[in-house]
C-alpha cells in the first residue's frame, strides 16, 4: 500500500492490490475522503486521525469503525 494525499485535494496510489483515486478534505476535525479502487466506488468516509511518530492511524466512521495504520515517508 502506498498513496499520496495531494495538496489540491486529490489522492492517488495503490491499495489492496489496486489503483486508488479519489479526493479528500477536512470536516469538523475528521479526514473525509471519497475513493475508488480499480474503478470500484469505496464511498465517502470521515475518519479520525492519530499521529503516532512516523505512523498515522485512520479509524473509519468518525473513529468508531475499523482502524488502519500507515507509515509516513
Amino acid at each position: 500500500m502506498a498513496f499520496v494525499l495531494h495538496a489540491d485535494g486529490r489522492m492517488s496510489g495503490r491499495i489492496g492490490g489496486g489503483d486508488l483515486t479519489g479526493t479528500w478534505y477536512w470536516s469538523e476535525g475528521f479526514f473525509c475522503r471519497t475513493a475508488q479502487r480499480d474503478g470500484e466506488d469505496l464511498g465517502l468516509d470521515c475518519e479520525a486521525i492519530e499521529v503516532l511518530g512516523d505512523r498515522i492511524r485512520y479509524t473509519s466512521d468518525k473513529g468508531t469503525g475499523d482502524a488502519s495504520i500507515v507509515r509516513v515517508i
